[in-house]
């Protein structure tokens, strides 16, 4: 796997900020959606995911509340948490 236009990998080794999962959000909801990994490093090595972004409720409210406000567009949310150490995020622009 390879970070391309609908990929993006980010470390959570140092707990990413708001701002810049959000940043990845509207990049990929920007183009024809895509797909976040947290917890992967560019190399695809898996680090984890930090403990505060194991909730995947709570980080899906988080993200869809501020793109939603930012782009004024829906974006369809899917997280999968894989066993604590990966969290992949699916965007899709579902409307405009």
């Amino acid at each position: 796997m390879i970070e391309d236009l609908r990929t993006e990998f980010k470390s959570d080794v140092k707990k990413l900020s708001e701002e810049t999962i959000v940043e990845a959000v509207v990049a990929l909801a920007n183009t024809e959606g895509g797909t976040l990994y947290i917890g992967l490093e560019d190399d695809g090595t898996i680090t984890g995911v930090h403990k505060n972004h194991q909730s995947t409720a709570g980080l899906s409210a988080m993200i869809f509340l501020i793109v939603r406000y930012l782009m004024f567009l829906l974006v369809q949310i899917l997280c999968t948490v894989l066993q604590n150490l990966l969290l992949v995020l699916r965007f899709q622009r579902v409307m405009s």
